[in-house]
This record gives C-alpha cells, structure tokens and sequence, in this order.
C-alpha cells in the first residue's frame, strides 16, 4: 500500500481538479445567461471543455479584451489539466525500482510515466493555481456583468 502521504496527493490531484471543472461549468453557465444546461455536467470533461470554448467564441463580442485573454487561458489550462488527470486516472499500480508502492503507465508513446509523490505534489499546486485562476475570473466576471445590469 502507499504511503498516507502519497495517498494524499493523489486526492489533493482529484479535488483540485473537481473545483476546477466546477468553476469552469459555472463560467459556461454565466457566458450563457444561467442556462445550466450547455455546462454539460452529465458528459465527460472534453465535452465540458469543448462547450466551454465554444461559449468563449459565441460571447467574443460582449467581453472586454482583457476578460476575452483571460477566458481563452483558462480554457487552455482547463484542457491541459483534463490531459494531466486522465494521465493519473488511467495507469495502474505497481512497485517502483526505489521498492515504494505507486501508480505508472506507458502513454501513447510507450513511455514509462511514473507517479512519483513528488509529481503529483506539482501537479496538484498547478492545478489548484488553475483552479484559483479561474476561481478569480468567476468572481470578477459575475461582479461586472452585475455592475453593468445596474439596480
């Protein structure tokens, strides 16, 4: 079995990512007049992200440029985190040469990808600072589309 602290990390991974995707169903939701519907909630996290880039390009003209970069970043990272979770989901376990209990895998390439504790510490941080990131564009787009609807 890993160690606690090894176990840790992997669910640090997960949530991080689940309050991600979460954030990023609610920017679909606000770039959609609170339609809840285009969030595509029941489908996998690709189709999240392809509702998500749509939404971006359908509200082009009603977003500063500024919240327009912001949006588009935070799509990408949304999907390049999508890349990184399935990357952990989708291995198996096994005992590293060092004798540690740990989750590896080939990837397309044949190529050893090791979940090392360190590793998935830095990817958890990422994607908590993705999270963070569009945490912070949630909130300020939800105040200015608020300020701009007046009382």
């Amino acid at each position: 079995m890993p160690s606690n602290e090894y176990l840790q990390a992997i669910g640090q991974v997960v949530w991080y990512f689940a309050l991600l995707e979460w954030n990023v169903a609610y920017l679909i939701v606000k770039l959609n007049g609170d339609d809840w519907s285009k969030a595509k909630l029941e489908e996998t996290s690709a189709t999240i992200a392809k509702s998500f880039e749509r939404s971006i390009e359908n509200a082009v003209s009603t977003l500063s440029p500024e919240f327009l970069v912001r949006f588009r970043s935070v799509a990408k990272l949304y999907r390049s985190d999508i890349g990184e979770r399935n990357g952990l989901l989708h291995v198996h376990p096994y005992t590293a040469a060092s004798g540690a209990q740990q989750l590896g895998g080939t990837d397309r390439l044949a190529t050893m990808r090791e979940w090392t504790l360190e590793r998935l510490q830095s990817t958890a941080s990422q994607i908590a600072n993705h999270q963070r990131q569009a945490n912070a564009l949630l909130h300020e787009y939800v105040q200015q589309s608020a300020a701009r609807a007046g009382p």
